[in-house]
């Protein structure tokens, strides 16, 4: 059984050290979105919650409450990375061939644009406002795209140049105003002031090799860092000072953390077929097994009551939050 103290109070989340694994509890995702023949690297919801999105080798859109597939794009049109627009109205999509972002409809799935990228698109993401889209690419460079002219605004070489240096995880900040990233650069994380082009912060998993994966709290005021270990660090975000380090049993490889619309879970997925929830309110760590192997991509739906993750044995699946 998993033991770790924690206080949810003023906004920031005081862990102690998790030393054992988690409980691992009976499956319990909700639906099973069975249809890719590739693993899925992304995976989102609609800003009301009605749709998901999930993307590998094929991007299809999903209802929530039926699973049934409203939009399915031809996997030599589009892949992953991919993404709803701001208004939901649309999919936006990296094209199979040349070097663009596809935007596609989903009242019809036509193309209705596309946006010239340099080569090499990671991982990218919208800020809540949507007026910036962010894109990391493998050469280490991240482009700043203002969605309404659908322009390149600005270019930030954030990390450390070279092979085997690149970006693999973006976060913006609730209000758009702050942007962080991980990847490379002996293990640091780091956030970027947008206005003023300024790097204002640098977060570094001492000897754990780089950072894989980071997240803002939806408030603002913390964000968590995982990599190449079994550790996850929160930090508060105007201090810069860690709050605490999370050591997560056997995890591997951090691919992804989300924070709860509420702050009062943190998801978190990794090397292993499961998908762990840290539940503030009552200072458990607990963990579902739902995929057969590695989980890849997750994002917590608005309203907080579901989370999707999406695998490396090609399927998405969609999860209750658990609560106590």
């Amino acid at each position: 059984m998993t033991r770790c103290l924690a206080l949810w109070a003023a906004g920031l989340i005081l862990l102690a050290n998790i030393e054992t694994a988690p409980a691992i509890a009976k499956p319990q995702y909700k639906t099973e979105l069975a249809g890719h023949t590739s693993q899925v690297r992304s995976v989102t919801f609609s800003a009301d919650d009605k749709l998901a999105l999930s993307a590998g080798g094929q991007v299809i859109v999903w209802s929530v409450k039926t699973a049934e597939k409203v939009l399915a794009l031809r996997e030599d049109h589009a892949g992953s990375p991919a993404l709803f627009s701001p208004d939901s109205q649309s999919v936006i999509a990296r094209e199979r061939t040349g070097n663009y972002l596809g935007i596609w409809s989903l009242k019809d799935g036509k193309r209705t644009g596309r946006i010239p990228i340099p080569e090499g698109l990671y991982c990218m993401a919208m800020s809540n406002d949507g007026e910036l889209l962010a894109l990391a690419l493998t050469s280490n460079v991240i482009h700043l795209i203002d969605w309404k002219s659908k322009k390149t605004m600005d270019v930030l070489k954030l990390h450390k140049q070279g092979r085997g240096f690149f970006t693999e995880s973006l976060a913006f900040s609730p209000d758009g105003k702050l942007l962080a990233s991980a990847g490379g650069n002996e293990g640091s994380a780091v956030v970027w002031d947008l206005k003023n082009k300024k790097l204002i912060d640098s977060f570094s998993h001492l000897g754990s090799g780089s950072m894989t994966a980071v997240a803002f709290s939806r408030d603002g005021k913390l964000i968590a860092t995982g990599g190449v270990s079994n550790n996850i660090i929160v930090w508060d975000a105007n201090s810069g000072a860690m709050v605490q380090k999370i050591n997560v049993f056997q995890i591997g490889v951090v691919r992804g953390l989300a924070f709860s619309p509420k702050d009062d879970v943190l998801a978190i997925i990794g090397g292993q077929p499961i998908v762990r929830f840290w539940l503030a309110k009552t200072n458990e760590l607990i963990g579902y097994q739902g995929h057969k192997i590695s989980v890849e991509s997750l994002a917590f739906s608005h309203d907080g009551m579901l989370l999707i993750t999406g695998g490396n044995d090609d399927k998405a699946l969609i999860w209750e939050v658990p609560s106590r």
